[in-house]
């Protein structure tokens, strides 16, 4: 590795350690890791019989996973700032939405 790399490495490694606390990370993962061993324990046998495809829901539930990771790291992006302005503007539409279900 270079010597240019390194520094680049070692750049992005500190701005991520900056900004991302990695233990809550990491729990976040093996949560979401559980949740889909046991949607999968839980479902192989009515997921084999109605769509002859044991894993059928482990893979249905890993898509949304993964559209969840993506929406995630969408709103990672966005500067805290923002979040706070619109916070009680959020907070009633969440209310709206809560009362429409």
């Amino acid at each position: 590795m270079s010597q240019a790399s390194r520094g680049i490495t070692n750049a992005l490694t500190i701005k991520l350690n900056q900004r991302l606390d990695i233990g809550l990370f990491l729990v976040v993962m093996v949560l979401l890791g559980l949740g889909l061993v046991m949607v999968t324990s839980a479902s192989i046998d009515i997921a084999d019989k109605n769509y002859n495809n044991p894993l059928h829901y482990f893979y249905r539930q890993s898509i949304y996973l993964m559209g969840g990771a993506l929406f995630g790291m969408l709103a990672y992006r966005i500067p805290l700032r923002v979040w706070e302005r619109g916070g009680v503007l959020l907070s009633v539409a969440a209310l709206l939405v809560l009362v429409l279900v």
